[in-house]
């Protein structure tokens, strides 16, 4: 699981680390190498582009396995740009989730409500209930 920063590395994880086949990415986003690139000095592009390639999130989880993604993103982000959130759903391969929360950055109960159910079967977590247990935050 990552969150907002830790979303974007969990994005490049994803794309490497084979082991892990489960990922719920929450408030994660990033834009296109060229938008970042485009706001450098010229003369310094080309190095950029050449550091930020080797860091990209959207070349990264494009690389994932199928179905192993849940993302997780809020319709009143104030931090993430929306177009960032759609960027990296739109990066992610096939089988990725894609749920959107009428919330901030931070999610809300819902949001974790629903992360904990989709690991628990991705997971194959199983087990009776535990009496006066609270589920989610």
């Amino acid at each position: 699981m990552g969150w907002s920063a830790g979303a974007r590395t969990g994005a490049i994880v994803s794309g490497v680390e084979p082991r892990i086949r489960s990922f719920v990415l929450m408030s994660g986003g990033a834009l296109p190498v060229g938008y970042y690139s485009a706001l450098a000095p010229a003369r310094l592009r080309p190095e950029l582009v050449r550091v930020l390639r080797q860091i990209d999130p959207l070349r990264f989880i494009a690389r994932a396995h199928a179905g192993t993604i849940l993302l997780q993103d809020a319709r009143q982000d104030q931090i993430v740009p929306g177009r960032a959130l759609d960027a990296l759903a739109a990066a992610a391969p096939r089988g990725t989730i894609v749920r959107w929360y009428a919330a901030g950055h931070a999610l809300n109960a819902r949001a974790y409500r629903d992360q904990l159910a989709w690991l628990a079967r991705k997971l194959a977590i199983e087990g009776p209930p535990i009496p006066g247990a609270r589920e989610g935050p």
